[in-house]
């Protein structure tokens, strides 16, 4: 493509549905029509504001800190971003040549360590989230922070495991939540002191519990399954429960609310797939005696509906305590 081409598509013809494009263009052209897929993605990094906010951040806290505390770096204040200065005397070219390579020596040093803990895959970073399921998991939250509620263009979202690697946790959409990184980071120094016992719950089982020591699962993920009622009120009628025993829907942490409501909607799906004449679902949960819970057991109902098949249905949960 010869000048006046590339002119015109940058001008007319290239569709904008982000930086992206005109990024790769510039990129290529500041280096000589050719650059690596990492050259690109560093551009792409540099122009994304809400990931340099977070890097700024880290820059001027734990690396500044340490490297201050022993006089080697010097820091300015100044706005959003300072000054950091290396407080050396001067080196020969060969001597800041050597210093460097020792740096890489460390980096390297550090990442052949990480490659023997078992959270970090061989690259020396956690478990790599492939980018199709990265994007399933912040479509599903909208773009949002699923803690705070603040959007992407204010804060990087990051995906985080609801249930961490170290305690079992997959990488499968379930188990997957989008967190801006200052969430992420809160809800990590938590998790540091509460894994113990957050663990030691969900082992939990009541032996004397049907529903803890049950069979016939149609479905199931890290914290949450489902299974057929046993009196049903319309065929295929589910209950989705927590594998914890415990009481109510109210005594689950937020990563079991999160899973059974992700596993009703499987539950969904599966129904449907079965019998297309489902086209409604009455879903609830019973909590305490006075509202009729009779199992000690959690448990969500989720109950299909087809035109018809109870006679009168409008007034939904509503007309079902109505008529009691």
């Amino acid at each position: 493509m010869d000048f006046e081409g590339l002119q015109d598509f940058i001008r007319h013809k290239m569709r904008m549905t982000h930086i992206y494009q005109p990024i790769v263009i510039k990129t290529l052209l500041e280096s000589d029509n050719m650059a690596t897929a990492e050259d690109i993605a560093r551009a792409f990094l540099n122009e994304d504001e809400a990931q340099l906010e977070y890097y700024v951040r880290i820059a001027k806290r734990w690396p500044l800190i340490t490297l201050r505390n022993h006089g080697i770096v010097g820091y300015e204040r100044g706005g959003r971003n300072g000054i950091f200065t290396l407080l050396l005397e001067d080196i020969t070219p060969e001597q800041k040549a050597r210093l460097v390579e020792l740096c890489d020596l460390r980096r390297e040093e550090y990442i052949e360590n990480a490659l023997r803990l078992p959270w970090f895959n061989r690259r020396g970073r956690r478990r790599h989230i492939p980018g199709k399921l990265r994007f399933d998991v912040l479509a599903k939250s909208g773009g949002v922070c699923v803690a705070c509620g603040i959007s992407s263009r204010k804060r990087a979202i990051e995906v985080d495991h609801i249930v961490p690697v170290n305690m079992g946790g997959t990488s499968d959409l379930s188990n997957l939540q989008a967190l801006c990184y200052k969430c992420n980071a809160q809800k990590q120094d938590r998790d540091d002191t509460d894994f113990v016992m957050v663990q030691n719950r969900l082992k939990y089982r009541n032996p004397e519990c049907f529903l803890c020591m049950s069979s016939g699962r149609i479905s199931e993920n890290g914290m949450a399954f489902a299974m057929r009622d046993a009196n049903p009120v319309t065929r295929l009628h589910s209950i989705v429960m927590p594998v914890r025993h415990t009481g109510t829907f109210f005594d689950l942490i937020p990563a079991e609310k999160a899973l059974c409501l992700d596993l009703i909607d499987s539950v969904k799906s599966e129904i449907q797939g079965r019998d297309r004449t489902v086209t409604g679902f009455n879903v609830g949960f019973d909590s305490g005696s006075a509202a009729g819970q009779v199992e000690a057991h959690c448990l969500i109902h989720v109950i299909p509906r087809r035109h018809g098949d109870h006679g009168r249905s409008a007034g939904g949960i509503r007309s079902v305590l109505n008529r009691e």
